[in-house]
């Protein structure tokens, strides 16, 4: 039988684990509008102009913070062992 101490801890990884997760999902809805608004702008800016590389910086960014949230919701979906 789990003590109450362990039982706490086990509600405060939760809560935790559930706050990252909400986050995650709120700051991926963003990443989402930075990366499309990015990718508008590479098919709208002819490949020699000079604001196509900061374009392209920005898409590798939102490309990068993207990859960061995923692994933010991964944590979030992991469970502490249970003790036996």
């Amino acid at each position: 039988m789990p003590s109450l101490a362990t039982l706490r801890d086990t509600q405060e990884f939760e809560a935790a684990s559930q706050m990252v997760s909400v986050l995650a999902h709120d700051f991926n809805n963003l990443l989402m509008v930075i990366s499309a608004n990015a990718e508008f702008l590479a098919k709208s800016t002819p490949k020699g102009d000079p604001r196509r590389d900061d374009i392209d910086q920005i898409q590798y960014a939102a490309d990068r913070a993207a990859d960061l949230t995923r692994q933010l919701l991964a944590f979030s979906r992991m469970r502490e062992p249970e003790e036996q």
